[in-house]
């Protein structure tokens, strides 16, 4: 799980830095959006995955659905930003 947390900071910070950081707001490095995407987890309640999914879609929702949105954010910063 730690993996997780650490792979999810890298995917928050990747985008903040692209996005974010162009409009004059402070870099996030990798730690503080670890406790960013914690902080909006416990504001909006953890996502609490139900037995009867398939493991294919546990698969897609920790591991693809991040990386998918990391390089959708890499078309758009390099090619129309």
């Amino acid at each position: 799980m730690v993996f997780y947390y650490i792979y999810i900071g890298w995917c928050l910070s990747t985008i903040w830095n692209w996005f974010i950081v162009p409009i004059g707001v402070k870099s996030l490095t990798i730690p503080w959006a670890i406790g960013v995407s914690l902080c909006f987890q416990l504001l909006a309640g953890a996502k609490i995955i139900p037995k009867n999914k398939a493991d294919k879609e546990i698969i897609y929702y920790m591991v693809f659905n991040p990386i998918l949105t990391v390089l959708l954010g890499w078309v758009i910063h390099f090619n129309f930003i």
